[in-house]
Protein backbone atom coordinates (compact mmCIF):
# COMPACT_ATOMS: atom_id res chain seq x y z
CA UNK A 1 0.00 0.00 0.00
CA UNK A 2 1.82 3.25 -0.72
CA UNK A 3 2.01 5.61 1.64
CA UNK A 4 -0.07 8.50 2.61
CA UNK A 5 0.53 12.55 2.54
CA UNK A 6 2.37 12.42 6.22
CA UNK A 7 4.06 8.65 5.30
CA UNK A 8 1.41 6.36 6.86
CA UNK A 9 -0.31 3.96 5.37
CA UNK A 10 -4.05 3.96 4.58
CA UNK A 11 -5.02 1.44 7.08
CA UNK A 12 -2.89 3.42 9.54
CA UNK A 13 -4.31 6.37 9.06
CA UNK A 14 -6.83 8.18 11.39
CA UNK A 15 -10.29 8.97 9.77
CA UNK A 16 -11.85 11.94 11.47
CA UNK A 17 -15.03 10.91 13.32
CA UNK A 18 -18.38 12.10 11.98
CA UNK A 19 -19.79 13.79 15.47
CA UNK A 20 -23.72 12.19 15.44
CA UNK A 21 -26.52 13.08 17.73
CA UNK A 22 -27.59 10.49 20.01
CA UNK A 23 -30.32 9.07 20.41
CA UNK A 24 -32.72 8.57 23.25
CA UNK A 25 -36.36 6.51 22.07
CA UNK A 26 -38.91 5.83 24.74
CA UNK A 27 -42.08 4.01 24.71
CA UNK A 28 -45.48 5.25 26.97
CA UNK A 29 -46.30 1.60 26.27
CA UNK A 30 -49.41 2.04 28.89
CA UNK A 31 -50.75 4.17 26.06
CA UNK A 32 -49.90 3.27 23.26
CA UNK A 33 -49.68 -0.83 22.57
CA UNK A 34 -48.26 -2.67 19.90
CA UNK A 35 -51.69 -3.37 17.97
CA UNK A 36 -53.07 -7.47 17.44
CA UNK A 37 -52.48 -6.88 14.04
CA UNK A 38 -48.87 -6.41 14.44
CA UNK A 39 -47.20 -9.87 12.79
CA UNK A 40 -44.90 -10.06 16.33
CA UNK A 41 -43.13 -7.64 18.51
CA UNK A 42 -40.14 -8.04 16.90
CA UNK A 43 -41.53 -6.34 13.94
CA UNK A 44 -42.60 -3.93 15.68
CA UNK A 45 -38.93 -3.01 17.45
CA UNK A 46 -37.43 -3.17 14.31
CA UNK A 47 -39.44 -0.36 12.69
CA UNK A 48 -39.39 1.68 15.37
CA UNK A 49 -35.72 1.23 15.25
CA UNK A 50 -35.70 2.10 11.73
CA UNK A 51 -37.68 5.52 12.56
CA UNK A 52 -35.41 6.85 15.09
CA UNK A 53 -32.09 5.51 14.09
CA UNK A 54 -32.35 8.23 10.91
CA UNK A 55 -31.90 10.75 13.78
CA UNK A 56 -28.58 9.03 14.74
CA UNK A 57 -27.80 6.33 16.64
CA UNK A 58 -29.71 4.95 19.62
CA UNK A 59 -28.38 5.38 22.69
CA UNK A 60 -31.14 4.20 24.73
CA UNK A 61 -34.65 2.65 23.95
CA UNK A 62 -36.80 2.41 26.89
CA UNK A 63 -40.57 1.11 27.23
CA UNK A 64 -42.45 2.18 30.55
CA UNK A 65 -44.52 -0.24 31.31
CA UNK A 66 -46.31 -1.92 35.14
CA UNK A 67 -45.08 -5.27 34.48
CA UNK A 68 -48.06 -6.69 37.49
CA UNK A 69 -50.38 -5.42 34.39
CA UNK A 70 -48.65 -7.28 31.79
CA UNK A 71 -50.01 -10.77 32.52
CA UNK A 72 -50.88 -13.28 30.11
CA UNK A 73 -49.27 -14.94 27.28
CA UNK A 74 -49.46 -12.50 24.58
CA UNK A 75 -48.22 -9.98 27.29
CA UNK A 76 -45.33 -11.72 28.33
CA UNK A 77 -44.48 -12.81 25.39
CA UNK A 78 -44.23 -9.30 23.79
CA UNK A 79 -42.16 -8.27 27.35
CA UNK A 80 -39.85 -10.54 26.12
CA UNK A 81 -39.79 -9.97 22.63
CA UNK A 82 -38.95 -6.12 23.55
CA UNK A 83 -36.42 -7.38 25.87
CA UNK A 84 -34.84 -9.39 23.64
CA UNK A 85 -34.92 -6.79 20.81
CA UNK A 86 -32.68 -5.03 23.24
CA UNK A 87 -35.73 -2.77 24.86
CA UNK A 88 -34.74 -1.87 28.73
CA UNK A 89 -38.45 -2.49 30.53
CA UNK A 90 -38.71 0.07 32.99
CA UNK A 91 -41.09 -1.90 35.55
CA UNK A 92 -43.47 1.18 36.75
CA UNK A 93 -45.64 -0.33 39.68
CA UNK A 94 -48.32 2.04 40.57
CA UNK A 95 -49.23 0.97 44.31
CA UNK A 96 -51.97 3.22 44.66
CA UNK A 97 -50.02 6.04 43.03
CA UNK A 98 -51.68 7.88 39.71
CA UNK A 99 -48.96 8.71 36.49
CA UNK A 100 -46.06 6.65 37.75
CA UNK A 101 -44.99 5.75 33.88
CA UNK A 102 -44.86 9.56 33.00
CA UNK A 103 -43.01 10.63 35.91
CA UNK A 104 -40.69 8.03 35.50
CA UNK A 105 -39.82 8.77 31.85
CA UNK A 106 -40.10 12.42 32.28
CA UNK A 107 -36.87 11.92 35.17
CA UNK A 108 -35.43 9.62 32.10
CA UNK A 109 -35.83 12.36 29.56
CA UNK A 110 -34.23 15.20 31.52
CA UNK A 111 -31.26 12.60 32.94
CA UNK A 112 -30.70 11.95 29.00
CA UNK A 113 -30.59 15.53 28.10
CA UNK A 114 -28.12 16.09 31.44
CA UNK A 115 -25.81 13.59 30.07
CA UNK A 116 -26.18 14.78 26.22
CA UNK A 117 -25.90 18.08 25.86
CA UNK A 118 -26.85 17.60 21.92
CA UNK A 119 -29.59 15.15 21.59
CA UNK A 120 -32.49 13.71 19.49
CA UNK A 121 -35.64 12.03 21.94
CA UNK A 122 -38.04 10.38 20.25
CA UNK A 123 -41.11 9.95 22.85
CA UNK A 124 -43.95 7.41 21.76
CA UNK A 125 -47.38 8.25 23.82
CA UNK A 126 -50.13 10.40 22.95
CA UNK A 127 -50.08 11.53 26.48
CA UNK A 128 -50.81 15.07 26.35
CA UNK A 129 -49.07 15.57 29.91
CA UNK A 130 -45.76 15.37 28.15
CA UNK A 131 -46.29 18.43 26.61
CA UNK A 132 -44.56 20.66 28.89
CA UNK A 133 -41.41 18.02 29.27
CA UNK A 134 -41.33 18.44 25.05
CA UNK A 135 -41.45 22.03 25.02
CA UNK A 136 -38.97 22.45 27.51
CA UNK A 137 -36.32 20.27 25.70
CA UNK A 138 -37.15 21.66 22.44
CA UNK A 139 -36.75 25.58 23.86
CA UNK A 140 -33.21 24.03 24.73
CA UNK A 141 -32.77 22.65 21.00
CA UNK A 142 -33.10 19.57 21.57
CA UNK A 143 -34.63 17.56 18.93
CA UNK A 144 -38.00 16.20 19.22
CA UNK A 145 -39.75 13.66 17.39
CA UNK A 146 -43.51 12.59 18.41
CA UNK A 147 -44.18 8.94 17.61
CA UNK A 148 -48.57 9.08 18.46
CA UNK A 149 -51.65 7.31 17.35
CA UNK A 150 -53.65 9.19 14.57
CA UNK A 151 -56.41 10.51 16.42
CA UNK A 152 -56.99 11.62 20.34
CA UNK A 153 -53.80 13.67 20.73
CA UNK A 154 -53.73 17.00 22.13
CA UNK A 155 -52.79 20.18 20.02
CA UNK A 156 -49.80 20.93 22.84
CA UNK A 157 -48.43 17.50 22.72
CA UNK A 158 -48.04 17.95 18.66
CA UNK A 159 -46.85 21.45 18.42
CA UNK A 160 -44.66 21.03 21.03
CA UNK A 161 -42.13 18.62 18.80
CA UNK A 162 -40.31 19.29 15.99
CA UNK A 163 -41.44 16.09 13.77
CA UNK A 164 -44.53 13.69 14.33
CA UNK A 165 -44.88 10.30 12.88
CA UNK A 166 -48.11 8.55 12.72
CA UNK A 167 -47.79 5.49 14.81
CA UNK A 168 -49.99 2.86 12.95
CA UNK A 169 -49.72 4.37 9.68
CA UNK A 170 -46.53 5.70 9.32
CA UNK A 171 -44.04 3.71 12.12
CA UNK A 172 -45.64 0.13 11.75
CA UNK A 173 -47.10 0.06 8.61
CA UNK A 174 -50.31 -0.47 8.98
CA UNK A 175 -53.83 0.52 7.81
CA UNK A 176 -55.92 2.31 10.16
CA UNK A 177 -58.88 0.20 12.06
CA UNK A 178 -62.14 1.46 12.68
CA UNK A 179 -60.93 3.45 16.11
CA UNK A 180 -58.45 5.04 14.00
CA UNK A 181 -55.24 4.52 16.50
Amino acid sequence: MPPGPSGSTSREMELPQREQTPVCLMWDSENVRIPSDMPSPFTACSLIRQVASTYGPIRCFKAYMETELERGERRTATRSALQSSGVTIADTPHNGGKEVADKQLIVDLFTFALDHPRAAFVLITGDKDFAYACSTLRNRQYKMILLSPETGVSESLRQSCDEMVFWRTGVLGLPLRGGGG
